[in-house]
């Protein structure tokens, strides 16, 4: 996995997509209001999601509906 300036590698774990789980390391960015984790796809590195503090995003969800 390629270092980024100041991360930290968390570990990995499965991503669920819309087209299954997919593999994904779990990289630590620090922040001033505290660390990101990133997950990114360990097949072409793609970001998968993300957490920090009370926030998650994740892929998927359906958006049709929204003008």
């Amino acid at each position: 996995m390629a270092e980024f300036l100041g991360s930290t590698s968390k570990g990995t774990e499965e991503v669920a997509t819309p087209t299954g789980p997919v593999p994904a390391w779990q990289v630590e960015m620090p922040g001033r209001n505290g660390a990101t984790t990133l997950l990114l796809s360990k097949r072409d590195g793609i970001e998968l999601g993300s957490r920090s503090g009370p926030f998650t995003t994740t892929p998927g969800g359906d958006c049709r509906a929204l003008d």
